[in-house]
């Protein structure tokens, strides 16, 4: 059985954070046997994580912005201790202090997986040459769409056999709620009768939340009579609470703030949103196309790819709310197109994006690092 230290620096409720406890759950357990560690702290998901049974260790350290050389040998020493076979982090911090915790442990080191979960945004040369160096010992990168894996190719330029799409896979079952979509919005505080817009998601720039309440905006002086419920916590909740307040979208817009109930979100919803103006992938959009709701996405990151190239949404172009506001209004007046897309969404998610595709595929990856 091959011991497996998912590593992270704290675990919020996100899409990386998400994607663990799907690995948790769904990993053979007479092959692999897994524990989390947070070199921060716990975060909420890690709690949650910890309370549903699994192993999950905070280290109390990283309370500083200075590099810590101590965090190293700490790792190391838990790599050590906990005679792990295969350490996978995730995240630049996490990526860094793994990697080299892992590599003091020279020959007797784990295999090392590392996990980007985001595109090159921003591209700072000292992390760039960081990861360059670093990649040389790692023995696989994890991309989660074909996009994330050319960034790491162009900017960390990795061996391009270093490097693996591992597609996202939505747990289905978690998704089949017995709840009408009228129940499900008066649950958050809707009319049942509302056409709701909903999204999912952290509150920070890449989302482009302000580019939807811009949207909102438009389509309320065009005379449509829609709400919006916003699912997610983060930096930007005070600051888009005054853009809602700013453009009088105050009985129109419900922030929720982070929600664990997020099945019974996308029941309430007519019409799913994504205006992110960066996105590796969408575990959230891959939710929603499961259930079978109509989207509309921008045309970036691995977003294309996960909507078939627009064969089963609606892609508008990013920090652009006049086009987004045209796309919703294009399906709003449609059903019989809202239809065919959430249909066209729902087979293509469920066929090609489940959970134990995607877990089949990390074993898989981690099988490899033992047959050579």
């Amino acid at each position: 059985m091959k011991r497996v230290l998912f590593l992270f620096v704290t675990m919020p409720v996100g899409g990386a954070e998400m994607l663990c406890f799907h690995f948790l759950k769904g990993l053979d357990r007479s092959r692999f046997e897994p524990l989390v560690c947070c070199i921060q702290d716990f975060g909420e998901l890690g709690l949650e994580i910890r309370g549903a049974g699994h192993e999950v260790i905070s280290l109390g350290r990283m309370r500083t912005r200075r590099f810590e050389v101590e965090t190293v040998f700490t790792l190391a020493n838990l790599l050590k201790s906990r005679q792990i076979d295969i350490i996978h982090t995730n995240m630049y911090h996490a990526n860094l202090y793994g990697r080299l915790g892992a590599l003091l442990l020279g020959r007797r080191r784990p295999g090392i997986v590392t996990a980007v979960h985001s595109l090159y945004t921003e591209r700072k040369p000292h992390r760039l040459l960081i990861s360059r160096l670093l990649n040389r010992w790692t023995d696989r990168i994890l991309a989660v769409s074909e996009a994330v894996r050319e960034d790491v190719l162009r900017y960390e330029r990795a061996e391009p056999w270093r490097v693996e799409v591992l597609p996202l896979g939505a747990d289905f079952e978690r998704l089949d709620v017995d709840m009408s979509p009228e129940e499900a919005r008066e649950r958050i505080g809707l009319s049942p009768s509302d056409w709701v817009l909903g999204t999912v998601g952290r509150l920070v720039e890449p989302k482009g939340h302000r580019y939807m309440l811009e949207s909102l905006s438009i389509l309320h002086e065009r005379g449509l009579p829609l709400k919006l419920v916003i699912a997610g916590g983060g930096r930007l909740e005070a600051e888009l609470r005054r853009q809602v307040a700013e453009s009088g979208l105050e009985n129109h817009v419900l922030l929720l703030g982070t929600r664990r109930d997020i099945p019974e979100i996308y029941r309430a919803m007519d019409l799913y949103v994504m205006a992110s103006v960066s996105e590796a992938a969408s575990m959230a959009l891959l939710e929603a196309m499961a259930v079978g709701l109509p989207c509309v996405v921008t045309s970036v990151g691995g977003m294309v790819d996960l909507v078939d190239g627009g064969r089963c949404a609606r892609v508008a172009p990013p920090a652009d709310a006049p086009a987004l506001a045209s796309a919703i209004e294009d399906l709003y007046g449609s059903r019989e197109e809202r239809l065919k897309l959430g249909s066209a969404a729902m087979e293509r998610a469920r066929s090609l994006y489940g959970r134990d595709a995607m877990i089949r595929g990390l074993e898989s990856i981690y099988d490899g690092l033992f047959s050579c």
